[in-house]
C-alpha cells in the first residue's frame, strides 16, 4: 500500500467482472492532487478499472473509500442514490463522450451543476460558460453535440465532469483522435482546472509523452491485476525495453 497521508481514494482488494473478463484483486491509493498513469496491453483491464472506481461497474468484493464514502462490497451493494452522489466526487470521462444529443453543449455542462448546487439558473449558466472558456470552447456553447468535432465534444465532456467539482477525475484515453499538439494542449487545460480545484487525476493512455508530462506515478496492469508500480521517472529511466514494448502493444 502507498503512504497513508492525504489519501483521497483507496481501493482495497476490489474485484469486478465485465462479460468474461475479470479485474482484481486491486489495491490502490491516490493522494490529494496526485496524477496517476495507468498503462497495460489491450485487454489488461484499464477501462474496467476506471469503471470499477467510478461505480459504473459494481465491485464484487473488497472496499472502496473516497472522501466521506466507505463502501464494503462484502456486506452490501450501495444504493442508486449513494452511487449518484459518489460520482460527483469521483467523475469519469470515457472515450465515448455520452453528451445529451438534444441539449446544447452549454446545457450539457449546466445539467450536472443543477443537481449539485443551489445556484440560480443564471449562476449555473455563468459557471458552465466559464468552464467552456477555460477549456477554450466557448464558441460551441450553442451547438448540439453532433455539430462539433470529436476533440471539442471531448472537452465539453470534461467541462461537464468538472462542473460538479469532483475530487477525482478519471480520464480514459481522452486524447483519442487528437494529434500530439492538441492532446498536450487539452491535458494542459484539464490539469490547470484540476490543480486549481485540488483534484486528483487518473489517466489511462498509451501515449508515453502524456505519461511523462502529466503523471507522478504509473501502474501497469496485466491480466486484470497490477503488475508493477513505479514513479514516472523510474518507469522511463529504468525499464527501457519493457516500457517501450508495453506501450507499443497497446
Amino acid at each position: 500500500m502507498e503512504g497513508q497521508s492525504s489519501v483521497l481514494l483507496s481501493a482495497e482488494q476490489i474485484r469486478g467482472t465485465v462479460g468474461a473478463f475479470s479485474v482484481g484483486p486491486i489495491d490502490l491509493q491516490l493522494s490529494v492532487g496526485e496524477r496517476l498513469g495507468v498503462v497495460g496491453p489491450s485487454g489488461s483491464g484499464k477501462t474496467t478499472l476506471l469503471r470499477l472506481l467510478s461505480l459504473f461497474v459494481l465491485p464484487e468484493n473488497g472496499r472502496l473509500i473516497a472522501n466521506s464514502f466507505v463502501f464494503d462490497f462484502r456486506d452490501r451493494k450501495p444504493s442508486e442514490g449513494e452511487i449518484c452522489t459518489y460520482r460527483r466526487v469521483v467523475s469519469i470521462v470515457s472515450q465515448q463522450t455520452h453528451l445529451w444529443p438534444h441539449f446544447t453543449i452549454l446545457e450539457n455542462v449546466e445539467f450536472g451543476i443543477k443537481h449539485v448546487t443551489d445556484l440560480s439558473k443564471r449562476g449555473r449558466r455563468e459557471k458552465a460558460m466559464s468552464l467552456l472558456e477555460v477549456l477554450e470552447i466557448p464558441h460551441i456553447a450553442a451547438r448540439k453535440p453532433w455539430q462539433v468535432s470529436g476533440g471539442e465534444a471531448r472537452r465539453a465532456a470534461v467541462a461537464r465532469s468538472l462542473a460538479v467539482e469532483p475530487k477525482v477525475m478519471l480520464l480514459d484515453e481522452v486524447e483519442t483522435g487528437l494529434d500530439r499538439d492538441n492532446a498536450i494542449r487539452q491535458m494542459n487545460l484539464i490539469t490547470r482546472v484540476c490543480n486549481r480545484a485540488g483534484a486528483s487525476i487518473v489517466i489511462v493512455t498509451h501515449n508515453p509523452w502524456l505519461l511523462q508530462s502529466f503523471t507522478d506515478r504509473i501502474i501497469e496492469l496485466r491480466n486484470g491485476t497490477i503488475f508493477t508500480r513505479s514513479s514516472t521517472a523510474d518507469f522511463f529511466s529504468e525499464r527501457h525495453d519493457m516500457h517501450d514494448n508495453l506501450l507499443n502493444t497497446i
